[in-house]
């Protein structure tokens, strides 16, 4: 199993739709992935339609109830057995967060302990999709991945994005050592532009070998948001089907 942060610290750039087309690509190929919303604002949750009344991760927090008791079945790829499950997010973690540092003498701990009492070997791959402000659940989340994937525009206020992303997890290094930049989803990114090429290469200049993937820019992500669909089911033959399918097929061979 591998945990997967995917997180920027700047907002708008794609992070919850990158978690949620790679969970949705990955169950295609079989994978079962659970899907952890992170973000106060809850746009992973909201996308995925969980109800308003439904445990969320500040009820797991707070202890009434335990992390797997929270999820909530998203889909089942009939062909390949693949599902997608989620423990929705949403207001109640900005509370949440003052609770977890009352409660443990080391926070950035709490996630990773969660996933060591929880049976989560039963998933593949765990997907956390942070909000953008660094906080408790932020550095939680990098202390308990393995990988982490940066979303980011193509644009040169994106390139700082990830330089001080790199910065962030070398201060957490001494929590989790082995995390590791997986790799960086350009999104939307159009070659047809200078900035788009030149901070393409940028971003691959500072990759230390991790790999640089372009989405392009498509419409269709935003529609599948509305319809509540996964791009798959929206637009199986659009762009950004296309792109993020090639993510999840490289992140299904690196699972092994």
């Amino acid at each position: 199993m591998k945990t997967i942060v995917v997180t920027n610290r700047k907002g708008g750039v794609g992070k919850t739709s990158t978690t949620h087309s790679l969970a949705h690509g990955l169950a295609r190929l079989g994978r079962r992935v659970l899907m952890l919303d992170l973000d106060s604002q809850g746009h992973l949750s909201v996308w995925c339609e969980a109800p308003a009344d439904a445990p969320t991760l500040a009820e797991v927090v707070s202890e009434k109830t335990a992390l797997l008791e929270a999820k909530l079945s998203i889909y089942s790829d009939e062909d390949s057995g693949g599902t997608v499950d989620l423990i929705p997010g949403g207001d109640r973690l900005f509370l949440a967060e003052g609770e977890i540092e009352r409660r443990h003498s080391i926070p950035q701990l709490w996630l990773k302990e969660q996933f060591e009492l929880a049976r989560t070997e039963t998933y593949d791959v765990i997907l956390m999709d942070c909000s953008p402000a660094v906080s408790v659940l932020w550095s939680a989340a990098i202390v308990a991945a393995d990988w982490v994937i940066a979303p980011t525009e193509a644009t040169g206020l994106g390139v700082e994005a990830v330089a001080e992303l790199h910065v962030r997890l070398a201060q957490l290094s001494k929590l989790n050592a082995a995390v590791q930049l997986w790799g960086v989803v350009v999104t939307p990114y159009d070659a047809r532009t200078n900035l788009g090429r030149e901070a393409f290469e940028a971003f691959q200049e500072q990759a230390n070998g991790s790999t640089v993937w372009p989405v392009r820019r498509n419409v269709k992500l935003s529609e599948a948001f509305g319809y509540r669909e996964s791009i798959y089911q929206h637009a199986k033959d659009s762009a950004a089907a296309e792109d993020y399918g090639a993510i999840a097929a490289a992140i299904h061979k690196d699972l092994g």
